[in-house]
């Protein structure tokens, strides 16, 4: 079951335009891994660290656009801002919770199990 609400939301996102309005969220390659388990939907979509705060509505968007995908309780997502390489003031990667080899971190979300 899960992998059909992973489908489906994959489907839903690929006809959602990406933050500057072009493209789609799927084509861009902005989305983590998608994680789904009984029906809560959790990933983060990468933008740039100077448009977080702008693209916070974007994201509640998102956020609606999947809890409403047939099979989603509960969806959470998350904005992961990247700064360009060499950027002053980079935070250092942190591994993730529980040191489980083979997670992915989602900053700000919890891992959904």
């Amino acid at each position: 079951m899960s992998d059909a609400i992973r489908q489906a939301v994959l489907a839903r996102l690929a006809r959602m335009p990406g933050p500057d309005g072009r493209g789609d969220l799927v084509s861009l390659g902005l989305l983590s891994d998608i994680f789904v388990s009984d029906g809560r939907v959790a990933f983060s979509i990468t933008v740039p660290a100077d448009a977080a705060a702008r693209l916070e509505p974007f994201r509640r968007e998102v956020e609606k656009t999947v809890a409403a995908v047939p099979g989603v309780e509960r969806a959470m997502i998350a904005l992961t801002a990247e700064k360009a390489p060499g950027g002053a003031g980079a935070a250092p990667a942190r591994p993730a919770a529980g040191g489980a080899a083979g997670r992915t971190s989602i900053p700000g979300v919890a891992h959904v199990v």
